[in-house]
């Protein structure tokens, strides 16, 4: 669910919308609406704003939200049907942004059944130690998810430096993937599995999407799956029973 907010300079709420956005809206990533400014007795001249809040349609939880502002000034342009697109367009390229995160849940979704389908399925002892150890790191879903990534970017650089890599140290972890995929150290399935995590994973640093208790669990189902490999990795480039936790 999206809701929209038109408020003036005193941030008063002038214009407001409850949508349903269908799975059509949001392959096409548009939405059309008609915004009127109000009549000049009313006007409040200024910098206004257009809020988009993205809402779970399942759990109505806050998704995600942006803000974009723009000025109105007088006199009205002499084509006041500008204006109106002017606004439109503005709620367009908000709206885009919001469509993203819900993008993200669909992503979450789509690589944990990748994932459920490439795990070997047997979760080593140590690895199912470290799952509860971050579960329990945060009552925050954001928090866990942070450390579920910083887990599995610990481990990635460790493969690499057992792996001989020079760079790992300075390398980007998507990169550094890729090198110990090209490397066979890690199956293909695996590192492109990582790869696209670790978008998510950005796309959370940056602000430009939350995480919720929904794909929390999935993103730990991933993780469980990516963690499992890693370790089994880590041990056949050590040729020891040797594990990476130390």
């Amino acid at each position: 669910m999206l809701q929209l907010y038109f408020l003036d300079s005193f941030e008063q709420v002038r214009g407001n919308w409850t949508l349903l956005v269908s799975d059509r809206e949001f392959e096409e990533e548009t939405i059309s609406i008609a915004y009127v400014l109000p009549p000049p007795d009313q006007k409040a001249l200024g910098s206004w704003k257009v809020v988009a809040c993205l809402y779970c349609n399942e759990t109505s939880e806050l998704v995600s939200y942006s803000i974009q502002n723009f000025t109105l000034v007088d006199p009205e342009p002499e084509d006041f049907t500008m204006m109106v697109l002017f606004l439109a367009s503005i709620v367009a390229a908000v709206i885009v942004v919001e469509l993203f995160t819900r993008r993200i849940s669909r992503v979450f979704k789509d690589l944990r059944n990748t994932a459920s389908k490439i795990g070997t399925g047997e979760v080593p002892l140590d690895v199912q130690n470290e799952i509860q150890e971050i579960r329990e790191s945060d009552t925050v879903p954001r928090g866990v998810f942070l450390e579920l990534v910083i887990e599995i970017e610990r481990k990635i650089r460790l493969l690499a430096e057992k792996a001989g890599m020079k760079t790992w140290r300075y390398s980007a972890v998507s990169r550094t993937t890729r090198s110990l995929r090209a490397q066979g150290i890690i199956r293909k399935e695996i590192a492109d599995l990582i790869v696209s995590f670790w978008h998510i994973r950005n796309s959370v640093m940056h602000g430009r999407t939350s995480i919720t208790k929904a794909n929390l669990e999935e993103a730990i189902d991933i993780g469980r799956v990516v963690l499992s490999e890693l370790e089994v990795a880590y041990k056949e480039a050590s040729g020891t029973r040797q594990t990476p936790n130390s």
